[in-house]
């Protein structure tokens, strides 16, 4: 996949189909074990996240459902406190990840949930599998290496819809648009590092872009970036068309629709965009997706198969 303007190409939105997506990984989570020396001649180094929130793969249907359940009823509920919040969000990635990867489950889920939460729940799937469809689906065309990238934790939510809110001002581009934007390019910028092309920061511009929108800011700052995507849309007919201002950021109709839809759950369920942003990144690969937890840093790719021999799946 190429771009017109900003943003990554196909390994880089690998981690996000996992990360923000979540379709396609149909291979049992090949996650690294907590802690550990990544061993002679490696690259990277991990930081754990907690065992104890530790999400489980649903078993089916009746599970799927329940799981998402009892996770966005937790995630709107605004007395949820952190920990729990943090811990129900990494379920409901798990249970949409899994759910994904068995369209013929989807009758029995959509009827297993209650009916207020469906629309929420079927919004979240759809945008899911349109960015899916982007990537491939042989194990043959994955990766085989986990790229040298550093995740970060992303900057706290308060200050990134602050950002959001402001480009909106500026632009007239919607806030929730841009919230979807940064989500399905960087998590919110737990990724640091560059695509294949080049692009660059949490909203991945291409260094020439950047010179047209970034008006002398620093591309890897995510107020700075923000702002520079509003002017973007904003530029190529946002107000008009906001479909086709999309293709200018990413020229592909499955990327364009998911954060349409993205946005659009945004504007029905704005708390949803407190579990999103306690999401992991997954990086999928031949041997299925790798969980890269924050402190993850690799100078170069890793070898897939020697990080899944010092990192045993938990």
């Amino acid at each position: 996949m190429g771009r017109v303007y900003g943003g990554p190409v196909i390994r880089l939105l690998l981690a996000l189909v996992c990360a923000t997506t979540l379709s396609g990984c149909s291979a049992d989570d090949a996650e690294p074990r907590a802690g550990g020396d990544p061993g002679a001649g490696s690259s990277a180094s991990s930081t754990p996240s907690p065992g104890a929130d530790r999400p489980t793969r649903p078993s089916g249907p009746g599970a799927v459902a329940e799981s998402l359940t009892r996770a966005e009823q937790a995630i709107a509920d605004p007395a949820t406190d952190d920990r729990a919040l943090t811990a129900a969000a990494r379920q409901q990635q798990v249970s949409y990840r899994t759910w994904s990867d068995h369209p013929g489950w989807d009758r029995r889920v959509l009827a297993a949930v209650p009916a207020t939460l469906r629309p929420l729940v079927r919004d979240n799937l759809a945008a899911r599998r349109s960015l899916r469809s982007i990537y491939p689906t042989s194990d043959a065309d994955l990766p085989t290496t986990l790229p040298a990238w550093r995740i970060d934790p992303p900057d706290p939510l308060p200050a990134l819809v602050a950002d959001y809110r402001l480009a909106q001002r500026r632009t007239g581009v919607d806030w929730r648009l841009l919230a979807a934007i940064n989500f399905v390019e960087t998590d919110f910028g737990r990724i640091t590092g560059d695509s294949e092309a080049g692009a660059q920061g949490p909203m991945q511009f291409i260094p020439a872009t950047w010179e047209s929108y970034g008006a002398g800011g620093d591309i890897r700052d995510p107020h700075d970036a923000i702002l520079a995507a509003g002017r973007l849309l904003a530029a190529n007919g946002f107000a008009d068309d906001p479909f086709a201002a999309l293709h200018h950021y990413n020229n592909s109709d499955g990327y364009v629709r998911a954060v349409l839809v993205l946005a659009d759950i945004l504007r029905e369920h704005p708390r949803e965009l407190r579990g999103w942003h306690e999401w992991q990144i997954y990086y999928l690969t031949h041997r299925g997706p790798v969980l890269l937890p924050e402190g993850y840093d690799a100078d170069r790719p890793v070898p897939v198969d020697r990080w899944l021999r010092q990192h045993p799946a938990s």
